[in-house]
């Protein structure tokens, strides 16, 4: 067989529910072309979704980035990964680097800033959800956020003052 049969075989064994099979089928794929960068990404996209297997989704996003950087949603969908597993600052560290290799909406830039919140980055959430603003002003979660931010960080400047 050669990868693209091995791709719909694996496509075929997803659609069945049979997500182990799939992995097998999707490293058949790679071991004929480790940088196909479908296969990467539909393997990955395997582990993350199906398995919830994340630490070996992250092995195989990392791979995709090295074969491809600019690969769509890539940064992104680590990102995802790392924070299922509470490392909240590599998924702030792939957040930002999906922005910069991506054209970002203002989701993009709220998602960021709900990670930011995570960490206690009250200055770039206030950012983040601005720039979220100026994208798309209409933007509920990013005045919602930005409201909270701004809150907090007020109650931080202000209590901070007595500590």
């Amino acid at each position: 067989m050669n990868q693209f049969e091995y791709i719909k075989l694996a496509e075929r064994m997803q659609s069945a529910k049979r997500f182990n099979l799939a992995n097998l089928c999707f490293r058949k794929c790679l071991e004929i072309d480790p940088e196909y960068s479908i296969a990467l990404n539909s393997y990955a996209q395997n582990l993350r979704l199906n398995c919830k297997n994340y630490r070996d989704a992250i092995e195989v996003y990392s791979k995709l980035i090295h074969v491809d950087p600019s690969f769509k949603y890539v940064f992104f969908r680590r990102g995802i990964c790392k924070g299922s597993l509470r490392d909240f600052r590599g998924q702030y560290i792939d957040y930002t680097h999906h922005i910069v290799f991506s054209q970002p909406l203002a989701i993009d830039y709220v998602s960021r800033a709900l990670v930011g919140l995570k960490l206690g980055c009250l200055e770039a959430v206030i950012s983040d959800c601005q720039i979220a603003l100026t994208l798309d002003q209409n933007s509920q979660p990013a005045k919602k956020l930005l409201g909270e931010a701004e809150n907090a960080l007020r109650s931080k400047l202000f209590f901070g003052s007595y500590t």
